[in-house]
């Protein structure tokens, strides 16, 4: 019985522990040698797949089921050496994590060996001619959590104009006794609040959030949270109009300007968009949706 006991709590234990979400903690970097070592360093075993684009001289390594949480997105303060700059940003969210790790270096042929051990994935460069440098850590310091000083007991609070008092109205008695008996009257003592709204607003309206935009300098859209309303053709093609989640409409056409990229074409149904972030380059399309 015990040993079933054993088995099951340690089940539960794996699954909590696999359930528990895992973020890309820290970013360190040392030199042995001719070799500088890169370290990604998460609160969880990750696994990792990478790219080399000689013609921008960067590595790509792409953490799998890890979220971004490092203290900035661009490390351009490393020591001298042959990385230059690392950027990292939360690739995606859904359906899996993934945070990329983007590493760029002087040299257009380099030897590298990448690989992950546990919750770190290793980026090892061999380059010569290199000085040494001292050891590069980069993470979020901890905030100390302080308890909250108690607070003392309300005894009458100013509020602008608003002003709550205890106030004890003479026809009822408070009960001033150690124990309550059955048929007892228990009297209590009630807060009367009094405000005076002259030249104030009104407390409870809801202030709505708003966002000031220049007029005639609308910023470039993200295509990831457009939703495409309708399709339009005239004597210059097709038009697309389209809308963001703050209810914000543009107007796209072939050549259009995007957040990182341009639209290509547009047809009937579709509008295809190419964007290029960190030297990559991926291709995304919004469809009108299909009726119902």
């Amino acid at each position: 019985m015990r040993g079933v006991i054993c088995t099951v709590m340690t089940l539960l234990l794996v699954f909590s522990l696999r359930a528990a979400p895992v973020y890309v903690s820290s970013l360190e970097m040392e030199k042995a040698g001719d070799t500088t070592v890169v370290k990604v360093v998460s609160t969880g075993k990750v696994t990792e797949k990478h790219a080399f684009l000689s013609g921008t001289r960067r590595l790509v390594v792409d953490i799998f089921d890890a979220y971004h949480n490092l203290p900035s997105k661009v490390f351009d303060d490393l020591p001298a050496g042959v990385v230059k700059v690392i950027r990292t940003s939360q690739f995606q969210t859904k359906p899996v994590p993934i945070t990329r790790v983007v590493v760029e270096v002087e040299k257009e042929k380099i030897k590298y060996n990448i690989f992950p051990k546990d919750s770190v994935v290793f980026v090892r460069i061999i380059a010569s001619g290199y000085p040494s440098m001292e050891r590069y850590v980069a993470r979020k310091k901890a905030i100390p959590k302080v308890p909250p000083s108690p607070l003392p007991p309300p005894r009458e609070a100013v509020i602008g104009t608003v002003k709550v008092t205890p106030i004890v109205p003479e026809s009822v008695a408070v009960l001033d006794t150690g124990r309550i008996g059955v048929g007892d009257t228990i009297k209590y003592i009630r807060k009367k609040i009094v405000y005076n709204a002259r030249g104030l607003r009104d407390p409870a309206l809801v202030v709505l959030p708003t966002e000031q935009m220049v007029i005639g300098r609308e910023k470039a859209p993200n295509v990831e949270r457009l939703k495409l309303v309708g399709i339009i053709r005239d004597k210059d093609g097709y038009a697309a109009l389209s809308e963001d989640e703050k209810g914000f409409g543009y107007l796209l056409r072939k050549g259009s300007k995007v957040l990182n990229g341009r639209v290509e074409k547009i047809d009937s149904t579709t509008v295809y968009v190419t964007l290029e972030e960190f030297g990559i380059v991926r291709r995304v399309k919004i469809s009108l949706p299909k009726e119902r």
